[in-house]
């Protein structure tokens, strides 16, 4: 996820693509990825002793990014992964929407 992060956009929206091809597999992303973020938030709100995945603690130590705004990435994951559950919507369209709130 850290490394997703700093790519440029064309590459968020491939990545994307490929994601939305099996959903199974997009949730399961999507899981780890509100891990990621979770744990993103409690470094930032200093309980680091919380923190479970030491990609998230070298990425709060490099960026600045506010609780508030991980939150809000929080729960557009979650809009996500309800949305890409009902097969009416379009998946790829919805996973770009997340990238460019990344």
């Amino acid at each position: 996820m850290a490394s997703l992060l700093k790519k440029d956009l064309s590459v968020k929206f491939k990545y994307a693509e490929n994601l939305a091809k099996d959903i199974f597999s997009a949730n399961k992303t999507l899981s780890e990825w509100q891990i990621f973020f979770r744990d993103l938030l409690l470094e930032k709100l200093e309980c680091s002793e919380l923190v479970f995945a030491p990609s998230a603690k070298d990425f709060a130590d490099k960026n600045k990014i506010s609780p508030l705004s991980i939150k809000k990435i929080i729960e557009d994951i979650n809009k996500i992964k309800k949305i890409i559950g009902n097969s009416s919507f379009n998946a790829r369209l919805a996973l770009e929407n997340l990238m460019l709130n990344l």
